[in-house]
C-alpha cells in the first residue's frame, strides 16, 4: 500500500470514529411524562405505611388517582401465595407500578435475576436528574445496598443493625470486658459458647424462633454465601462450619434449658437476672427498656462485630419501581413520599426499623422518648418506672445502632438454613449439609 493511501485510511478511521460513538453512547436520561395515575399494590405487613404514604401522595398530588389494590393472600398473611402472585405479574410486563419487598423471607436469588432481567428500572438516573433529592441527608452506606451490576434497581427504606441491650452491671457480674470479648464475631462467639458451657441452665437473651434468629443474625458475621454477579457460592466452608456450630450451640432453641414460654418487655429479663443480654425486636421496644432499666442500672448497647470488626447492617424494607411502567414518574413521587421525613419518622409498623433518612433518625428516637417512655405503672413482670435519656444518650445510641460500616442484602439464608438444618439438629454431619448447600445454591444461581 502506497503512503498516500496509507494516509488517507488513516483520516477515514479518524473521521468515523465521532460517529460510531455516537452511535453507541446511551440516550440521555429524560425524567418520564406527566400521567394521571398510580397503581399499589397492597403488601403484607404494610398496609397500614402504604396507606400513610398515599395520604401524603394524594395530599401532594390530587390531580393522580391512586389504585390501592387489595389481595385476600394479604389479608390472610400468606406471603408466599401473594408473592407468586406477583412476581408472575412482573414476569408478563405487569404488575403495580412501585414494588416493596419487606420480608427477608421473601428475598432470595430470584430477586437479583428479576434485577437481572430487565424488570426493574435503575433509579440512579432519576436521583441525579432530581434537584430536591440529596443523597448526602441520607444513610448512603444502606442506600448503596440496592445498587447491582452497577445500576440502583431497589432503594432500601429501612434497615436493621447488629446491636444487644445489656447493663454495665451485668457485663461486670460476668467477667465481661467489650474490649476483650466483643473485639470481632470470633472473640464474641467463644465468649459465648463458653458462658453456655459453663452456665446450661442460665440464658444468654431470650428465645427466638432458630430461622428467623439464624435470618436476622447471620449478615453480621460479614461471610458472603453468593457471588450473585459471578454465579457462584463463595462462602468459606471452614467459617460456615464454625458460623453453623456456634449457632447450634449457643441460639438453637434447642440448646437452651427450660426455655421460657413468655419473654418479658421493657428490659425485665435483664433486670432480673434472667439473661445478660437482651435482642429488643424494635426501636421503640429497645429504648422503652433502656429508659426503663437506667432507673436502676446503667443500660448498654453493644454492637455485634464481623469476622474482620466491622458493624454490619440489612435492607429490610426495599423499594422498586417497574421498568415497563406507564406512571414512572409518579411511582417515583411516591417513592419520595416514603423517602420524606414526615414518613421516614413515623415507620412503626412491622419490619420497618431503622430509617435511612438520617434526620428522622433523630426525630423517631425523640419521639418514641416522649411518647413510649414516660408513663409507667405496674405490669405483668413488675413494677415499671421510666427514666429520662439525655441527648449525650441519645447520640450514643444512634451512633452505636446506625452508624454501620456496611449493609448487605444475603439472598440464601433460607437456603442456608434449609441445608443446614439437619447438621443442627445433629441427624446429618456438616459435610454432607454444605454439599446439599453447594449443589442448591448452584443449580439456583445458574438456572
Amino acid at each position: 500500500m502506497s503512503m498516500t493511501r496509507k494516509i488517507i485510511s488513516l483520516l477515514l478511521v479518524i473521521l468515523l470514529l465521532p460517529l460510531v460513538a455516537c452511535d453507541t453512547q446511551e440516550e440521555p436520561f429524560v425524567m418520564p411524562q406527566e400521567t394521571d395515575t398510580l397503581v399499589i399494590y397492597d403488601t403484607p405487613f404494610l398496609t397500614e405505611s402504604l396507606l400513610k404514604a398515599i395520604t401524603l401522595f394524594r395530599a401532594q398530588y390530587p390531580e393522580v388517582s391512586v389504585e390501592f389494590r387489595r389481595f385476600d393472600s394479604v389479608n390472610n398473611g400468606d406471603i408466599t401465595a401473594y408473592h407468586t402472585m406477583l412476581y408472575a405479574e412482573l414476569a408478563a410486563g405487569q404488575g403495580p407500578d412501585i414494588i416493596l419487598e419487606s420480608d427477608t423471607f421473601t428475598f432470595n436469588i430470584g430477586s437479583f435475576k428479576r434485577m437481572e432481567s430487565g424488570v426493574y428500572a435503575d433509579l440512579e438516573p432519576f436521583f441525579q436528574h432530581d434537584e430536591n433529592f440529596q443523597m448526602s441527608d441520607y444513610h448512603e452506606i444502606v442506600l448503596d445496598a440496592g445498587v447491582f451490576q452497577g445500576k440502583r434497581y431497589a432503594v432500601p427504606l429501612s434497615f436493621v443493625s447488629s446491636y444487644w441491650l445489656t447493663t454495665q452491671e451485668i457485663l461486670e457480674e460476668e467477667g465481661i470486658t467489650i474490649e476483650e470479648d466483643l473485639q470481632d464475631y470470633t472473640s464474641l462467639m467463644n465468649l459465648l459458647q463458653d458462658y453456655r458451657q459453663s452456665n446450661p441452665e442460665k440464658r444468654l437473651f431470650y428465645n427466638i424462633y432458630a430461622r428467623q434468629f439464624l435470618n436476622d443474625m447471620f449478615p453480621w458475621n460479614g461471610l458472603p454465601l453468593v457471588n450473585i454477579e459471578e454465579k457462584q457460592v463463595s462462602v468459606d466452608p471452614d467459617k460456615l462450619h464454625y458460623v453453623i456450630d456456634t449457632y447450634r450451640d449457643v441460639f438453637y432453641v434447642e440448646s437452651i434449658v427450660n426455655a421460657p414460654s413468655v419473654i418479658p418487655n421493657y428490659g425485665f429479663g435483664l433486670l432480673n437476672r434472667e439473661t445478660i443480654f437482651q435482642q429488643q425486636g424494635t426501636l421503640r421496644d429497645m429504648m422503652q427498656a433502656y429508659s426503663a432499666l437506667k432507673t436502676t442500672e446503667t443500660p448498654i448497647l453493644v454492637n455485634i462485630p464481623s469476622f474482620d470488626g466491622k458493624v454490619i447492617g440489612s435492607p429490610n424494607l426495599l423499594a422498586y419501581i417497574r421498568e415497563n411502567s406507564p406512571n414512572q414518574l409518579n411511582a417515583y413521587r411516591f417513592l419520595k413520599i416514603m423517602l420524606s421525613e414526615e414518613f421516614q419518622s413515623d415507620m412503626y409498623a412491622d419490619g420497618i426499623e431503622l430509617p435511612v433518612l438520617r434526620n428522622a433518625m433523630y426525630e423517631k428516637t425523640e419521639k418514641i422518648l416522649s411518647t413510649a417512655c414516660v408513663r409507667g405503672g405496674m405490669t405483668e413482670y413488675g413494677m415499671l418506672e421510666f427514666s429520662s435519656v439525655s441527648l449525650e444518650e441519645v447520640n450514643t445510641i444512634i451512633d452505636t445502632i446506625y452508624e454501620v460500616d456496611a449493609c448487605v442484602i444475603e439472598p440464601a439464608i433460607t437456603d442456608l438454613f434449609v441445608a443446614m438444618l439437619p447438621y443442627i439438629t445433629r441427624e446429618k454431619d456438616f459435610e454432607d449439609c454444605y454439599t446439599d448447600l453447594t449443589n442448591q445454591l448452584t443449580l439456583l444461581l445458574n438456572e
